[in-house]
């Protein structure tokens, strides 16, 4: 039995019971004498029927319950079997959801999934375990699913969603975002190695979008202290419930980030976040330096831009398309678009699967900074720098707006190529990075928060935010901490020297690993 403890705050719960073979009813289940108390202050055991109900306030821990079964007979005879039963406790935290990664699997239930099939080793929980932590290079124990629901959609078809986490590389739990997009590039492998279809990668109630011109679309979860469990044969599992809902926002309703606080219609400023909501609009590269964004809005990209101010002639600024090789055969190919420098002239690539285009804009004066904005058309795409268009007429073939399954790379990108490969690209953009400085990033006319990447390396962000101390002892404050961090420096100086390549190493490991 695994239970799974919502912020170590479950109430009483039914977790399990006690596998009883025999079709016999008459049956009394009790603790067997060599049971501690301690475990008994924690479970407890409905004699009759073999259910056992872990108590609230039970710790993390693995708790091994040994239980002796009782049948009676109608000739007055009496059977005693010893039974023994693993608990493992783990806590889930809401930090831990909100950077969970999610699958919607249809025409499957919890109990096939946590089932071993005939003739198979392992259950398809397990191998979905196993596809995760391949996708992102990681060891399986990394990889903990700590929710299955049955449910059933708007037309009552069977679905099961699956919500997990990844401990590891990075940061403790890796952001959604990044997860959802690994396992979307993989999708049709992992339908393959789990057996069953997937539905979404990343659930989301707002697909379709049903909400008015004037409202836009949230899919947001929702947390019940009432765990859900799911019972097979010799096994139990007990997750965390979690919803998700849609809601229909005003767009009128301001939403500031990074602390900023709404003034009527409007973000108040703070130093070093200048956007309208905001966020930090600022972002330099060098030469091998690169970040990575979620899509905002990949069904309907319309429009891109930005400003630049390039450090050197040639690099690669942003790549929007696939970022995983999935190497199943049958895998279509996607749309991309990308933006280089060269001889620090924009250069645009876009289209679909084996069909590519290039639009180089003339660029007659070669400036220190410079503006670009891409604009995407049914039939037409516009490639605009410091107001001077240039247009290109797309076949209805070549058509790019819809980028499924993509994320946003700004600089440096060691995916072109293997992509171009895989998806009989005839050409593709340079893998060399953009050196210099990108800001004011928009798609669809939504400003990016350049400070908040799923991953980076080699960035930097110049404007950094600075709070006012105002306490009369701010000069004792600072020395103290000025005495401290010195202190510290000296007693951590040489394991710094030996482990500082460690971080951009690792990062860099990720990338190679999804990408091969």
């Amino acid at each position: 039995i695994t239970v799974y403890n919502y912020n170590g705050a479950i109430s009483d719960a039914a977790i399990g019971r006690v596998s009883l073979d025999s079709s016999n009813m008459d049956k009394i289940c009790q603790w067997d004498d060599t049971v501690s108390q301690a475990s008994r202050r924690y479970f407890e055991i409905n004699d009759s029927t073999g259910i056992i109900t872990m108590r609230e306030g039970t710790p993390e821990g693995i708790y091994l319950l040994h239980f002796i079964v009782t049948e009676r007979f109608n000739d007055a005879s009496k059977y005693k079997i010893s039974k023994k039963v693993k608990v493992t406790v783990k806590k889930v935290l809401k930090k831990h959801i909100d950077r969970s990664g999610s699958i919607r699997f249809l025409n499957v239930t919890g109990e096939q999934i946590l089932a071993k099939e005939k003739g198979s080793s392992t259950a398809p929980k397990e191998r979905l375990e196993m596809s995760i932590a391949s996708a992102l290079n990681v060891t399986q124990d990394k990889v903990v699913i700590f929710s299955i629901q049955n449910e059933k959609d708007q037309t009552n078809q069977t679905i099961l969603n699956v919500r997990y986490l990844v401990h590891g590389l990075l940061q403790s739990e890796y952001l959604p975002e990044f997860l959802n997009t690994v396992l979307t590039g993989r999708k049709q492998t992992l339908e393959q190695i789990v057996g069953f279809p997937v539905l979404q990668v990343g659930i989301d109630e707002c697909i379709p979008n049903s909400c008015s011109e004037y409202h836009f679309c949230n899919s947001k979860f929702h947390v019940s202290s009432t765990p859900i469990t799911i019972h097979t044969e010799g096994n139990a599992f007990t997750g965390v419930n979690v919803t998700v809902q849609k809601e229909c926002v005003d767009r009128k309703i301001i939403t500031c980030l990074n602390g900023g606080s709404p003034v009527d219609d409007h973000c108040s400023y703070l130093k070093g976040f200048e956007g309208p909501k905001c966020e930090k609009i600022e972002i330099s590269f060098e030469e091998n330096g690169y970040a990575i964004y979620p899509l905002i809005d990949p069904g309907n990209t319309t429009s891109i831009s930005m400003e630049l101010a390039p450090n050197s002639e040639d690099g690669l600024v942003l790549y929007i398309g696939p970022w995983i090789v999935d190497h199943n055969p049958e895998a279509p190919a996607l749309e991309f678009l990308a933006l280089e420098l060269i001889a620090k002239r924009p250069v645009l690539w876009f289209g679909v699967g084996g069909n590519i285009e290039r639009l180089r804009h003339p660029s007659v004066q070669q400036r220190n900074s410079f503006s670009i904005e891409i604009v995407i058309f049914p039939d037409m795409i516009q490639l605009i720098v410091d107001g001077y268009k240039m247009r290109f007429s797309t076949s209805r073939d070549a058509r790019v707006k819809h980028f499924t399954n993509s994320i946003l790379h700004l600089g440096d990108s060691s995916i072109t190529q293997p992509l171009g490969a895989r998806f009989n690209w005839t050409d593709v953009a340079q893998s060399k990075g953009f050196a210099g400085t990108i800001r004011n990033l928009k798609i669809n006319n939504r400003t990016y928060d350049l400070g908040q990447p799923i991953l980076a390396k080699l960035v930097s962000w110049n404007a950094e935010t600075i709070y006012s101390l105002r306490s009369p002892y701010t000069l004792m404050i600072i020395i103290s901490f000025v005495a401290g961090l010195i202190w510290m420096m000296i007693t951590f100086v040489v394991r710094k020297h030996r482990t500082g390549r460690k971080q951009d190493d690792s990062v860099d490991d990720i990338k190679t690993a999804l990408v091969s």
